[in-house]
């Protein structure tokens, strides 16, 4: 991407040298968007983004917490992967039917969504532990959805009005294909209901 300064092997656990970092971008190149890729670094990139002497930088994190509200020129970014763990749990649950289904997840949340998923199709059937979501197919991330949108909106002058974007399948920043072995009709049917439900709710 042209005018884009990437820092990489900044440290995590230091704290000057990534306040060091975003000054280098900003005072130094004239960067007007710093943008980080680790949720390490959102605490600090909120506090540079509340300083009156940042107030027209725009400061973007990736980061999943939901812990910092957007503001004019700051918000976190990350795709809503419990709409994709929902259509795993269709998928899954339109092959097996009302069986034992097996998963291993430790992020609740999309445990939650995939036995959601499950249940929409086969209500009797039972999540267990014992696989991971690659058995039923692939999580994808298209992330330039995300980089178009924001581009689109700073260029626009409307990022002020963007807000925190936690997209999912709605907007095709992620979505679930399930592998060869779990395509059946009912599930692609199911499927296409959830991602029209999705949209509707946004």
């Amino acid at each position: 991407i042209a005018g884009t300064i990437p820092k990489n092997k900044v440290p995590v656990d230091n704290i000057q040298k990534i306040q060091d970092q975003i000054i280098s971008c900003v005072k130094e190149s004239g960067c007007n968007v710093v943008l980080s890729t680790d949720p390490a670094f959102t605490k600090i990139a909120y506090e540079f983004s509340q300083n009156a002497d940042y107030k027209n930088i725009i400061f973007v994190c990736l980061d999943s917490t939901k812990e910092y509200e957007a503001t004019e020129n700051f918000h976190c970014f990350y795709p809503d992967y419990a709409q994709a763990y929902k259509l795993a749990g269709i998928a899954a649950a339109a092959k097996l039917g009302n069986k034992n289904i097996p998963l291993t997840e430790e992020n609740e949340e999309y445990a939650a969504a995939f036995a959601e998923g499950v249940k929409s199709v086969a209500p009797k059937a039972k999540v267990i532990n014992g696989k991971g979501i690659d058995t039923y197919g692939e999580i994808v991330t298209n992330w330039h959805v995300y980089y178009i949108t924001l581009i689109e909106n700073i260029t626009l002058g409307n990022f002020s009005e963007m807000g925190d974007y936690y997209a999912g399948t709605e907007t095709g920043f992620c979505d679930f294909v399930a592998a060869e072995d779990y395509v059946t009709d009912e599930g692609e049917a199911k499927m296409s209901e959830a991602r029209l439900a999705f949209c509707e709710a946004k």
